[in-house]
């Protein structure tokens, strides 16, 4: 059950969706078996993703299920994430600023399982963004950003 909300977020909720499966599927998955993760997971016809019965499909599987029995008993699983740049041309009073734009690449093993523990926390966060005066989850191009400056 928590491996399904990984992958397909939370029903009937606001902010945390279906894993987008065009997006990579980070390090070490994009540099040794796939550009997209859709390589790993399969949709059947009413949009409901499950892992695929390909060999990369399995290892995903297997790789989740075991960070998530470590985390049932406490213990850490190192896991590496790539931070970059947005790659675009930004003014250098932006960046003088702090307004440049940074993109992450979590191993979609990260975000299946982050979602599937705090999938339901995410929603509320995200949902008492005023309250809690933070931005995470906003998009990019809400007009919302012009509170932060």
């Amino acid at each position: 059950a928590a491996l399904n909300v990984g992958l397909n977020g939370v029903p009937f909720g606001n902010h945390v969706k279906g894993l987008v499966l065009k997006a990579s599927p980070g390090a070490p998955w994009s540099t040794e078996e796939a550009s997209t993760k859709a390589a790993f997971i399969d949709v059947d016809d009413f949009g409901c993703r499950s892992f695929s019965i390909s060999q990369s499909g399995r290892r995903l599987l297997s790789v989740c299920t075991y960070k998530l029995e470590q985390a049932r008993i406490g213990r850490r699983i190192t896991s590496f994430n790539a931070t970059k740049l947005k790659d675009c041309l930004v003014k250098t009073k932006h960046v003088v600023k702090g307004k440049t734009r940074l993109f992450n690449a979590s191993p979609v093993e990260n975000v299946i399982c982050g979602n599937s523990l705090f999938a339901n926390f995410k929603e509320v966060y995200i949902d008492m963004a005023n309250q809690f005066n933070h931005f995470l989850g906003k998009d990019v191009n809400s007009s919302d950003w012009h509170f932060m400056w």
